[in-house]
Formats: structure tokens, sequence, C-alpha cells
């Protein structure tokens, strides 16, 4: 027998704190760690995997790039607008385009990583994707 949905709630709850803090969590660790050679490889691998699969040679590592940028903020936005549904979509948007603004200056500064305008463009893009899935998932529930 299930647990009633009030029983369910919390545990929910905690199981998105949890997702959302691994994101945080890896996130800085992709930001401040010096493995940047280590992520290209991966990219690189990610490439080989997907034509492994049939996905065409016009997709090319620059693409999977770019996906991984949205991702990267479009994951934890999501988590963050679902859990907090009362702050208001554009705010996760601003605190993203500052944190990847602030990423990309930090990088610039002296991370040993390059720095990019268009990486701030791709993550806050991410982050409004992030937070229109969590007002779409909201929208489908009610």
């Amino acid at each position: 027998m299930s647990r009633p949905a009030r029983e369910q709630r919390p545990a929910r709850r905690a199981l998105l704190v949890a997702l959302l803090g691994a994101c945080l969590i890896g996130g800085v660790a992709i930001v401040v760690l010096p493995i940047g050679w280590a992520l290209n490889r991966f990219v690189v691998w990610l490439y080989y995997a997907g034509r492994t699969i049939g996905i065409p040679s016009f997709v090319t590592v620059g693409a999977y790039d770019v996906a991984l940028n949205l991702l990267l903020f479009a994951l934890p936005v999501a988590l963050a607008a679902t859990l907090w549904p009362k702050v208001r979509w554009w705010l996760w948007v601003l605190v993203a385009l500052i944190a990847s603004t602030t990423i990309e200056l930090l990088q610039f500064a002296g991370l040993p990583r390059d720095a990019s305008a268009a990486d701030v463009l791709v993550n806050t893009v991410g982050a409004v994707i992030g937070a229109g899935a969590a007002a779409s998932i909201r929208t489908m529930r009610r």
C-alpha cells in the first residue's frame, strides 16, 4: 500500500534538494577544478559515442559543448524553480545570468580555463529552458 500524498511530499522535496545540491557541487567543481582538458576529452568522447549510435556528423563537437552548457544551467534552475515555485521565473534567469557572468569573469581573471561571452548566452538560455520546463510541469499538474 502506498503512502498518502501528504507523506510523500517531504521525501520528494528532500530528493529535489539533494539533486539541486549535487548539481551545484558539480557545477562548482567543473568551474574551479583544473579539469578543462578532461572535460574536453569527455565532450569528444560523447561526440564519437553519438556517431556510433547514428547521430549525424553535422552535429559537431561544438554542438555537444553547447548542449552541455545548456544542461549545466537548465537542470539546477528547473530544480530550484520546482522547489520554490513562488519565485518568478525571470528571477531564476537573472540569478543564472549573474552566476554565469561571474564564472566567465573568474575564468578570464585567472582560472586555467577559456572565458567566453557565448557561454554566458548559452547558460542563460539554459536557465530560461529550465524555468520554462518547471513552469510547464506545474501547469500540467494543475
